[in-house]
């Protein structure tokens, strides 16, 4: 709920200022580069725990180390 309105809260503020605006945006841009490339690198890492595990375990434990990351990432 307090995430909720602080978001909407966020939302509404108007940058007037076409320097604060342009470092807002380059802000944005970074941030969505940076996390792009992290979700990247955990999958290549989620698959080759995987594998290792599907090979030393069963697959069934790989398969549910899987949906646990995904759930993890998705969350955050």
């Amino acid at each position: 709920v307090v995430l909720a309105w602080l978001s909407r809260w966020v939302n509404k503020i108007t940058v007037d200022d076409k320097k604060a605006e342009h470092i807002a945006k380059a802000i944005r841009e970074g941030a969505m580069a940076f996390l792009t490339e992290e979700y990247r690198i955990i999958g290549v890492v989620m698959i080759l725990v995987a594998g290792l595990m599907g090979f030393a375990f069963s697959l069934l434990s790989a398969v549910l180390f899987v949906v646990g990351a995904i759930f993890s990432l998705t969350c955050g």
